[in-house]
């Protein structure tokens, strides 16, 4: 480290200074700037925290918006330091606040696995995000950039969700990531099929299986009110001791 001494003052270098709201390092790896956005991000997921407690807070689609807020902290100026996407160490940082958000929106617990509580927080993984506001700049002189390039996104995360080793519980739910953000009614949607006590319930449930539930609620805002009252009755935010992590989070977002 250097430093000037002009007159009383004293001028230190710095491995990275701000311009314009962006980290810019003396190696141009904009490792500081993830950093700083990182941090930024998580004091605002913690601020949620604070005011949407997860037993008892507001519903999934304020703490949404909330988490959008953090989100934009994480993409501001993307396009200036994309080349720090190449990096492992930078996509973990990112990916690790991101999933924090997530966790926030569907009152999940710490150990549901990142894939599944993305698709079911209605939030696009960060590093498609990133990748997308890249190509929106890269077509920014373009016609309908941004509905071509969020095709596109669409498309990444479907066959990442397809491909994802981890959440197949989730994915058997929600094999159809289009279908289930694009959906115009309701927030979430899961309910047991196989625990022997509330089978009187499911009888009312027109038919809906563990494999046609999504697609059925996502036509159908009827039949979407229907599970919903199922599962409403069947008080699962409370009796979740023999669930998985992954189920309780799908099962506690339908509130």
């Amino acid at each position: 480290m250097l430093e000037i001494t002009i007159g009383e003052v004293r001028i230190s270098s710095q491995r990275a200074l701000k311009h314009l709201g962006v980290m810019v390092d003396d190696r141009l790896s904009f490792n500081a700037h993830v950093d700083y956005a990182c941090e930024k991000a998580a004091k605002a997921v913690n601020t949620v925290a604070r005011i949407m407690p997860n037993v008892g807070g507001s519903r999934s689609s304020k703490s949404c918006l909330l988490a959008n807020v953090a989100t934009s902290i994480l993409r501001y100026g993307m396009p200036a330091w994309a080349t720090a996407l190449k990096t492992k160490r930078n996509r973990a940082k990112l990916n690790r606040v991101f999933r924090l958000m997530a966790m926030r929106v569907v009152s999940a617990y710490r150990t549901i696995w990142p894939e599944a509580v993305c698709v079911i927080a209605w939030m696009m993984p960060v590093n498609i995000i990133l990748e997308e506001d890249v190509e929106c700049y890269r077509r920014r002189n373009t016609r309908n950039e941004k509905a071509a390039a969020r095709t596109d996104s669409l498309a990444k995360w479907k066959q990442q969700w397809d491909k994802a080793v981890n959440g197949r519980w989730t994915h058997r739910l929600i094999p159809n990531v289009s279908a289930w953000v694009d959906r115009k009614h309701g927030e979430w949607a899961h309910v047991a099929f196989e625990c022997p006590r509330i089978a009187e319930i499911r009888r009312d449930m027109r038919g809906v299986t563990v494999d046609n539930i999504v697609e059925e609620i996502c036509c159908d805002e009827d039949t979407w009110n229907v599970v919903d009252r199922a599962v409403n009755r069947v008080g699962m935010i409370r009796n979740n001791t023999y669930w998985s992590a992954e189920q309780q989070a799908a099962a506690t977002t339908l509130r």
